[in-house]
């Protein structure tokens, strides 16, 4: 069970992130919602400290959109548009 949580663990405020946009998106607000105004700022805030070029923790960069979707170390897609 510990070695399940240290896998997942990392993954856990971009899965959030994306559950609330998804679940967003399906409502009659899906027009207003902004990458750069509404989730930018989300993952500069809580994930690009760690996920960029400098760092890339994980083998997972979140600053480039192709790397964002193709994941990191585990070899799993990380984000499913």
């Amino acid at each position: 069970m510990i070695l399940f949580l240290q896998k997942i663990t990392p993954y856990l405020p971009l899965f959030l992130i994306l559950s609330l946009f998804s679940v967003s998106a399906r409502g009659k607000e899906a027009d207003k919602i902004s990458f750069y105004k509404d989730i930018r700022p989300i993952f500069q805030e809580h994930c690009n400290g760690c996920h960029q070029p400098a760092k890339m923790k994980g083998e997972y960069l979140m600053t480039e959109f192709a790397s964002l979707l193709k994941g990191g170390e585990s070899g799993e897609v990380a984000v499913v548009p």
